[in-house]
């Protein structure tokens, strides 16, 4: 019996049934661990296409279409700082990864409350007040003097 064909059939078939439950749960806890990073990766993406979107809408305003492209922008900008302190991105931050990518997303954030958000509201209110005609600039300079 030590060489029968049996026995050898059925230890290949239990080692590579082995095998194949190895690899269904080792790929189960791969996919677990990195979904959460696909989605923070495309969240990322998102963030890099919105950031695109309010610089298109910031070169293409004209003075005809004003108002329109200001609410636009607006809108834009909140839309990015929505994709930007999303729970997807803190979900994946909380699970632990490395931590030059934590230090680098709270540099993002900070550089993003601190310059960019105030840059952006600065200029469209100045860009508000370009539009206005002199008469309602004057009014605008002494209320508030």
């Amino acid at each position: 019996m030590k060489n029968s064909l049996l026995l050898r059939f059925g230890t290949v078939i239990t080692i590579l049934f082995i095998l194949a439950v190895s690899g269904m749960v080792s790929s189960m806890i791969i996919t677990e661990t990195a979904e959460g990073y696909a989605a923070a990766i495309n969240q990322a993406g998102t963030l890099r296409m919105q950031s695109y979107r309010i610089a298109s809408s910031l070169v293409h305003r004209t003075k005809f279409h004003h108002e329109l492209a200001t609410a636009r922008t607006n809108q834009l900008v909140t839309e990015y700082n929505q994709r930007l302190f999303s729970p997807r991105i803190h979900d994946v931050l909380t699970k632990g990864p490395n931590k030059q990518v934590t230090e680098t997303y709270r540099e993002v954030e900070s550089q993003w409350r601190a310059t960019m958000l105030p840059n952006l509201n600065d200029y469209l209110k100045l860009s508000a007040t370009n539009s206005l005609s002199s008469q309602e600039r004057w009014q605008l300079e002494h209320q508030s003097a």
